[in-house]
């Protein structure tokens, strides 16, 4: 679904409105209107911000003063809910309907909706190269839907480098595109900058799984002279190459775990094994009845030291 079919306008009366024309996608639906909290790399943000980093906030802190100024701005949109109010009423540094926000949009909901995300560097994909790419992306971790396509996988997004290294810096911003956040995070350092350097691009992962991050390498592998990995974000953290690579062999989560199990009955854990996989209401009791007692010994103890003063 587009931009316009979202909010309810034709393409030509936002061109005439704006003089953009818009991209197919639009991340509107990203953006609640419940409140909503910013997923960022801790690491990224300076002293001083972490704090704010953390919050959560709504529209309100960015929004134009009233729905009805909001409404004057954009005359030939008119809201149909509190989700399109909500986004009609921010205060952006672009214009809201131009190419610059929305790529920003596109940029927060892709790094908020994706645990692992590949940057590569592509060097002149051809049309085919580029189609084949995407469809052998599409397989890892997608799914065939009714109809038979395959949906949900991992999807190649070339990047524009200067709109996305803009999004880093105010990527612990509620709404990184509000008006101001460009200024007052100009000096924000993000471990994710420095592989933003010539023709980049990224391939996204829904899940944290290194097995998936290893399917990626294979099919790379048939584009290797035009496309290479130079870093990653998995979850929080910004990867190297050679963390990656230690990272892609490893198991998955479900795979830990079993193998946690094994070591801790192996070394005479079986009785915490047991004890960790009962229901919550037993190991409840159980916790309380240990408490109870230590409580019991502790009276105990005070009584025999006073009983041996007298």
């Amino acid at each position: 679904m587009n931009v316009c079919s979202i909010l309810g306008l034709t393409r030509a009366t936002i061109t005439r409105r704006s003089n953009v024309i818009l991209p197919r996608l639009n991340p509107l639906t990203h953006y609640s209107t419940t409140t909503f909290t910013s997923k960022i790399e801790t690491n990224s943000i300076p002293t001083g911000q972490q704090e704010a980093s953390t919050s959560s906030s709504t529209f309100t802190s960015t929004t134009l003063s009233s729905l009805e100024e909001a409404q004057q701005k954009y005359p030939d949109f008119n809201p149909v809910n509190e989700e399109q109010r909500q986004f009609i009423q921010r205060n952006t540094e672009k214009p809201l309907f131009g190419r610059k926000t929305y790529l920003m949009d596109v940029y927060k909901h892709m790094n908020e909706t994706n645990q692992i995300i590949l940057f590569v560097h592509h060097n002149n994909l051809s049309k085919n190269e580029n189609k084949s790419l995407r469809e052998e992306l599409k397989k890892i971790g997608g799914q065939k839907n009714e109809e038979g396509h395959i949906v949900g996988g991992s999807k190649f997004t070339i990047l524009k480098n200067s709109i996305y290294s803009l999004y880093l810096k105010s990527s612990h911003e509620a709404d990184p595109a509000a008006k101001g956040n460009t200024a007052k995070n100009r000096n924000v350092q993000h471990p994710l900058l420095p592989l933003l350097v010539g023709p980049t691009g990224c391939i996204t992962i829904k899940e944290c799984e290194p097995n998936a991050i290893k399917q990626v390498y294979k099919v790379l592998k048939k584009f290797s002279d035009k496309l290479f990995v130079v870093g990653a974000k998995v979850e929080k953290d910004a990867f190297t190459t050679k963390q990656l690579d230690q990272f892609k062999e490893m198991p998955n989560r479900d795979g830990l775990r079993g193998q946690l199990v094994g070591l801790l009955t192996m070394a005479g854990g079986a009785n915490l094994v047991r004890t960790l996989e009962t229901p919550g209401h037993l190991l409840y009791l159980t916790m309380d009845t240990r408490a109870n007692d230590m409580v019991l010994k502790n009276k105990g103890e005070e009584v025999k030291a006073e009983e041996e003063k007298q």
